[in-house]
């Protein structure tokens, strides 16, 4: 058994790997927690993405394909958490606030926004057209501090489209520990964009990929792969 010292070095360790994974524009998995969602999602860098990364995460992963992205950059850009629009419309729509009564079963809400498509983008469900919006998305995240970040946002994608985003909570895993939070926060430890693509694993029986199997996988294929608690650990003790 690992001593308390070695045991950290070798989290710090998986941390730095799976941040020079994400640099290197390959996958890594983290499995959020077994009293949560207890599933376990690929993520690739939003900035290294390409086509067949998004090629990757259809026929890999199977579960829904997003953008994970930190609030200050979703703020600076004026988006909206979904729920937070559900309210407003749900004066004319009453059927919103029917259906915003029934609350999800692992968590108090949901980090959902808008789905965007870049302008440039045909249907904008291909490969392509995904990688291209989420490429397009994540530069503009890079400059999110630019004082017209919103126009040259609302000048160059539309909506709805075929990529969801996913906010991260303002007080990132000290506010939420979902996937969004877990991966975005894991970027700012390791000084990359806080900006992420990616989608939860099923199995071949279509149930969520299970954390042992997970585990298997990303061992038999050279992924990373890190427990929630991996990620919280490092966020309690950084200075963010």
């Amino acid at each position: 058994m690992l001593n308390p010292s070695s045991e950290l070095d070798s989290k710090i360790s998986r941390l730095d790997q799976a941040t020079e994974a994400l640099a290197a524009g390959q996958p890594i998995m983290i499995f959020d927690n077994a009293n949560r969602e207890g599933e376990t999602d690929f993520f690739f860098s939003g900035t290294t993405v390409l086509p067949e990364n998004i090629r990757f995460l259809r026929k890999n992963g199977g579960g829904l394909i997003f953008i994970a992205v930190n609030f200050e950059s979703a703020n600076a850009f004026g988006l909206p958490f979904l729920e937070h629009s559900f309210t407003v419309a749900s004066e004319k729509y009453p059927i919103l606030s029917n259906l915003m009564k029934h609350k999800i079963p692992y968590d108090t809400n949901s980090s959902f926004s808008i789905s965007i498509n870049h302008n440039d983008t045909y249907t904008g469900i291909t490969d392509n057209d995904r990688a291209l919006t989420v490429s397009q998305f994540s530069n503009l995240v890079s400059n999110s501090s630019s004082d017209k970040i919103s126009d040259s946002f609302s000048s160059n994608f539309r909506t709805p489209g075929h990529v969801p985003i996913c906010i991260a909570n303002e007080n990132y895993l000290n506010g939420r520990e979902g996937h969004t939070e877990l991966i975005v926060s894991l970027m700012k430890l390791g000084n990359l964009a806080p900006v992420a693509v990616g989608c939860e694993i099923l199995s071949d029986t279509g149930s969520a990929l299970g954390p042992e199997e997970a585990q298997k996988l990303a061992k038999e294929r050279g992924y990373v792969f890190l427990e929630g608690e991996e990620i919280k650990d490092a966020w309690q003790r950084s200075e963010f």
